[in-house]
């Protein structure tokens, strides 16, 4: 079984949607009985993750400028009383929010597939 830990911030967003993309993508990748957080949490959030864990060159844009990230996904991967807790996604809703109007879909959308690019990463499947 999946079981995903929901804090939505206080935006409105819905638990059910998020949880069923990151159980379905885990399952998809054959993982079937784990834990994992996923937090919905402001800029200013993100920026001090940013600032506290990934301050180096992958955080920063190609004319070496700081960069706001959508999500940062830890992934742990332990056992913990004998659950597998595999780690916890973050993701910034006003990004989220900034990217469904460019790309004119609902917020709630874009967050789903941000869920579910964090999932892939706790499931091992990485980008370049």
């Amino acid at each position: 079984m999946i079981e995903v830990n929901f804090s939505d911030g206080g935006y409105k967003i819905s638990p059910n949607k998020i949880k069923e993309v990151v159980r379905s993508t885990l399952i998809r990748n054959k993982i079937e009985d784990a834990i994992v957080d996923v937090a919905i949490v402001d800029s200013k959030k993100m920026d001090e993750l940013n600032e506290r864990y990934y301050k180096d060159e992958r955080s920063l844009s190609l004319r070496g400028e700081d960069r706001e990230h959508p999500i940062f996904t830890f992934v742990y991967d332990l056992e913990i009383f004998g659950t597998r807790y595999l780690g916890e996604m973050v993701i910034n809703y006003p990004m989220a929010l900034e990217t469904a109007k460019e790309e004119k879909k609902a917020p709630e959308e874009v967050v789903c597939e941000l869920a579910e690019h964090g999932a892939l990463h706790l499931a091992g499947i990485h980008h370049d």
